[in-house]
């Protein structure tokens, strides 16, 4: 199951459909701490979070959540510019810039699931 914390209702929605269509489980919360609850309950096998969120950052969210769920897999989505940095500095192993295509998210979704071999676009992202 992939949980999906995005604050943007219409992102949100986007999101968890074009994931759900690629056939996957999707949890989608527009808070981090709803996110931890989740996590608390019911097993995750990754984590996609926005950067800026309400109450904490999509930083703080991962590492708050790498201390109790050491080996999750996780991918960050922003629309700064320095979004690879941003995800380096967090540890997440993979992210996406808001703007970039449908189809990066999905290839970048699917490295992280390991549903598909790495390829050269995505092979940079991996830590």
């Amino acid at each position: 199951m992939i949980l999906l914390v995005e604050d943007d209702e219409d992102i949100r929605a986007l999101l968890t459909v074009v994931l759900q269509s690629a056939g996957y489980t999707v949890t989608a919360v527009e808070h981090p701490r709803r996110a931890l609850d989740i996590l608390a309950t019911r097993p995750v096998d990754a984590l996609i979070t926005d950067f800026n969120l309400p109450e904490m950052t999509g930083a703080q969210l991962i590492r708050t959540v790498r201390e109790h769920h050491p080996d999750i897999r996780v991918m960050l989505i922003s629309g700064h510019h320095e979004v690879e940095a941003l995800a380096r500095s967090c540890h997440a192993q993979y992210w996406f810039r808001k703007g970039e295509s449908i189809e990066t998210f999905l290839a970048t979704v699917s490295t992280l699931m390991d549903r598909a071999p790495v390829d050269r676009h995505n092979d940079s992202r991996r830590q």
